[in-house]
């Protein structure tokens, strides 16, 4: 199905040389405007509890996140149309900075526990250190299996000399002295 010629997105994939929609003076305004409406709308968490036989209903108000996709539906434009304005001189560092106070959002956010911290670390890229485990499991050998390793290693190293066993009488008055 094809958009309408006269849907704003069509419009925008359609042309995709055409000018830039902001300049930095006012993309730094709908930046800021787009932080400031996301500090103003938190979401609300509706609860019931019941105190005494009194059911009483309670607005929990959560803080929203910082997003890039926020920002570019706030801004009405593309994360390729973000991802070009950082090639801008002009609109680069305003970009740059905005990505930083998103990220540093999400991050204390998620380290205060005000946001899912396992979602935050993915979104982000991050992950826990991984701890390896070694478990040394022994296991006996059999007269065959010792016998093929003796193989194996006398065919790379060679054969070790064959030394004739020396025997020791311990019987009483027979020892040496």
């Amino acid at each position: 199905m094809a958009a309408p010629e006269g849907n704003e997105y069509y419009k925008l994939c359609k042309n995709p040389g055409a000018p830039k929609k902001y300049d930095a003076v006012t993309l730094r305004k709908k930046i800021n405007d787009y932080f400031n409406h996301i500090d103003n709308t938190p979401i609300q968490k509706r609860k019931t509890e019941t105190h005494k036989g009194e059911i009483k209903e309670i607005i929990e108000y959560l803080p929203k996140p910082y997003t890039l996709i926020g920002l570019c539906n706030y801004l009405n434009i593309t994360m390729h149309t973000l991802k070009s304005y950082e090639s801008d001189d002009d609109l680069m560092q305003l970009i740059i900075h905005a990505r930083q106070i998103i990220y540093q959002n999400k991050f204390e956010g998620a380290a205060n526990n005000t946001f899912n911290s396992n979602l935050i670390a993915l979104e982000l890229g991050l992950k826990a250190k991984e701890e390896q485990t070694i478990n040394n499991i022994i296991l006996p050998l059999g007269s065959t299996e010792i016998q093929q390793i003796s193989n194996d290693l006398s065919s790379i190293y060679g054969k070790l000399p064959e030394v004739e066993p020396k025997i020791i009488d311990i019987t009483e008055g027979n020892q040496s002295e």
